[in-house]
């Protein structure tokens, strides 16, 4: 008897992840999800898969067409160990080599024009017991400055077969 696998979308969750006024160069790593922790949307779930739906807009002043804005996996063990020696809580990062420690998740390439909105979604695979996204602002400018231009939400996705 054949089997059918289907994916099923589980309760979304959004990042807290401060990417409004980055610089360019520069970046912030989200508060970690931990998916053995009860308050999290992936709780109990350990899953091998995440869809993450992202938007974010560029700045007052148009940044040079080509660059791009960054999103790295970064991974941790749930008690001790975080890719890049990160922390588990929402903060600034000013050093570019610490994105190597992290896995290139997603590279959205910008336009030359202020304030537009970039929506797009990317997937994670295997991000471990408890993991966060490294934003890194690739451009040669600062993000718009208002909060609610940004957001990055998340879904574990589960197979179930038929």
């Amino acid at each position: 008897m054949a089997t059918s696998r289907r994916q099923k979308y589980e309760s979304q969750g959004t990042l807290t992840l401060t990417m409004n006024s980055i610089g360019a160069g520069a970046g912030r790593y989200s508060t970690q999800v931990n998916q053995n922790d009860a308050s999290q949307a992936t709780a109990g779930k350990n899953d091998d898969t995440i869809l993450c739906r992202a938007h974010l807009r560029s700045g007052a002043v148009a940044p040079t067409a080509g660059k791009t804005y960054e999103f790295y996996l970064v991974r941790g063990d749930g008690s001790s160990h975080v890719d890049a020696n990160f922390g588990t809580t929402d903060a600034a990062v000013s050093t570019s080599t610490l994105r190597d420690q992290c896995e290139l998740v997603c590279a959205m390439p910008v336009i030359n024009a202020t304030a537009t909105d970039y929506y797009f979604t990317f997937l994670l695979y295997n991000p471990g017991e408890a993991w966060s996204l490294l934003f890194w602002n690739g451009t040669d400018q600062t993000t718009d400055t208002t909060g609610g231009n940004f957001y990055v939400k998340y879904e574990p996705v589960t197979d179930t077969f038929l």
